[in-house]
């Protein structure tokens, strides 16, 4: 989760990594992917709350369908706004 101030607004983003665990005694960086999520997402699978005002903070809308998110490619591909 990021945190930032932007012309004076308080705004957050939340990010998913995620990793295929089925060949662990190899690490290959290529199976780990990240996704951008809502920062309820995080809270849902982390099982923790975070402080009101950063959720208030979050504003980005993703599609719910898993199948309709992309992971990111590159830092252009983060939606800051």
């Amino acid at each position: 989760m990021i945190a930032f101030s932007e012309q004076g607004q308080l705004k957050s983003r939340a990010f998913l990594l995620t990793q295929n665990l089925n060949q662990l005694e190899a690490l290959d960086l290529d199976e780990f992917r990240v996704y951008q999520v809502a920062l309820s997402e995080v809270e849902s699978r982390g099982r923790f709350r975070f402080p009101a005002v950063l959720r208030k903070a979050d504003t980005l809308a993703v599609p719910e369908a898993l199948a309709d998110r992309k992971p990111l490619g590159s830092l252009s591909d983060i939606d800051w706004h």
